[in-house]
């Protein structure tokens, strides 16, 4: 009797499993759109907007660029917040990221700039996640904002 309960709770997982997996990749992303993401307490509220949708690569085999801008990065003794006008992602960043589409009327930094610096020097895409960018973005920026001889903590 334990051993069929517990074939049923596995089955039942798996299928709820196969589910969720299967919902993410069916959600159509498009320029414009606004989504909260899972990522860490530092960076609750922090969003992303999808500002183009581009295809990369030879044409038997292209990539779908998701060019994002995200605000709401917390640095390390920084009162506000950065914001990251431009990072090219993957489809499975963003379905592995993202967790509720929010109003498109929230303001986000313009990206082309950062996007033709990236197309100029034939940059990647992210395939990691948003918490992990967000992650090494927080890495980065903090020490070089000391470099730079910019006055953290507020």
């Amino acid at each position: 009797m334990r051993t069929s309960l517990w074939a049923a709770l596995l089955t039942l997982l798996a299928s709820v499993t196969i589910s969720a997996a299967t919902h993410a990749q069916d959600r159509p992303y498009e320029a414009g759109q606004v989504w909260a993401y899972s990522t860490t307490e530092a960076d609750a509220g922090s969003l992303i907007k999808i500002q183009e949708v581009d295809q990369i690569g030879p044409e038997d085999d292209p990539m779908i660029v998701y060019h994002i801008s995200m605000i709401g990065i917390q640095i390390p003794n920084v009162s506000d917040p950065i914001e990251i006008s431009h990072l090219p992602v993957s489809r499975e960043t963003l379905d592995a990221s993202v967790t509720v589409q929010m109003s498109p009327d929230v303001e986000f930094p313009d990206y082309h700039e950062g996007k033709q610096t990236w197309a100029e020097a034939n940059g990647g895409v992210f395939t990691i996640t948003l918490a992990e960018i967000a992650s090494l973005l927080r890495d980065q920026v903090a020490p070089q904002m000391a470099d730079d001889g910019v006055v953290l903590g507020g």
